[in-house]
């Protein structure tokens, strides 16, 4: 695997690739598995960029 930058472009097509995936009602754990193979990066880097995305997925504790 090659170490290099993504593009803006890139980034903006993960993040796509993420929403999609989700409405398909893939897990987090597996969407990111998946983009990560499909685009040949990290799944660290999948999560870094996606973040804010997988953090909303997450379930809310009960505030009281």
């Amino acid at each position: 695997m090659t170490i290099r930058r993504l593009t803006d472009a890139e980034r903006v097509q993960i993040r796509s690739d993420y929403r999609q995936l989700r409405r398909q009602r893939l897990s987090s754990h597996g969407t990111v598995r998946r983009i990560a193979e499909a685009r040949r990066v990290l799944p660290e880097v999948v999560t870094r960029i996606c973040g804010d995305l997988i953090d909303a997925d997450q379930p809310r504790g009960g505030d009281r």
